[in-house]
């Protein structure tokens, strides 16, 4: 799976990775909405540590990028669409127009580069990032004893499975 910090060489991942995400206004004052994943070295364990707000879990986990193999500032419940920028549609110069008139649009997605050696990766709107999907039997996001549906492939790091991330084809 692309680390963390090979993600955030992208310039357009970096941005979207450091510009603070907005959130609903509704929560809870007591909630805790946002989870950061570590991962010291390749294939350890996964750590996690909830924080009150995206800005107290990047400032903990800014200074262990560089020092941890992947991590992840996860939102608990909200999802997040992969950056993306819209362009308008011209031709010749001038804009290309609809049926009734209106300037034609194209939104162009973010995606990762990746080694032809990568296993395919999907954006899990929770992780905020790109990652694997892929069957568990037991994960470290869920308590020791959960039972959940193996039928469904989930994050590698967070557990949400395709169907909750918004996969329709499973």
């Amino acid at each position: 799976m692309i680390t963390l910090r090979e993600l955030l060489e992208d310039k357009v991942y970096r941005e979207f990775f450091t510009t603070m995400p907005q959130m609903p206004r509704n929560l809870h004052p007591d909630a805790m909405p946002w989870r950061v994943y570590v991962q010291r070295k390749m294939d350890g364990p996964w750590g996690k540590r909830e924080f009150h707000t995206y800005k107290e879990a990047f400032k903990f986990l800014k200074p262990h990028i560089k020092t941890t193999y992947n991590a992840a500032i996860q939102s608990k419940g909200i999802q997040f669409e992969a950056p993306f920028k819209v362009y308008r549609l011209v031709k010749g110069g001038k804009p290309l127009l609809d049926a009734n008139g209106k300037q034609r649009y194209r939104r162009v997605v973010w995606v990762p580069q990746l080694d032809l050696t990568d296993a395919p990766h999907l954006w899990c709107p929770y992780c905020r990032r790109p990652t694997v999907f892929s069957w568990f039997s037991k994960h470290h996001a869920f308590p020791k004893g959960s039972v959940f549906d193996l039928s469904l492939r989930r994050c590698a790091i967070c557990g949400a499975s395709e169907r909750l991330a918004g996969y329709t084809h499973v």
